[in-house]
């Protein structure tokens, strides 16, 4: 059997598998976590449906590490660079 989870009808913390406070925690510190500038700037090219997907999806310029383990790894710094390449007009 299998189940289908529609992500565009769960919270985010939930996309990341994360209760509410722990996300709360999460986002305070840009370093471990999305801050909401990030949060804002990746939904201007990724829907938020998405964002489960790519916040788990190994990033080339993050060294291949997923945007969850690059801010685990304390490189928050490097998903913010990714995400605002992502809105520069010569991207893709």
């Amino acid at each position: 059997m299998t189940i289908e989870v529609n992500y565009s009808e769960l919270p985010l913390h939930e996309f990341l598998g994360m209760t509410w406070e722990q996300y709360q925690r999460w986002v305070e510190n840009e370093e471990q976590g999305p801050s909401a500038a990030l949060l804002r700037d990746l939904s201007m090219v990724v829907k938020p449906a998405g964002f489960h997907i790519w916040f788990n999806t190994p990033i080339p310029d993050l060294g291949g590490l997923t945007p969850l383990e690059a801010f685990r790894e304390g490189k928050g710094g490097e998903v913010a660079k990714v995400v605002k390449s992502y809105l520069d007009p010569s991207f893709g």
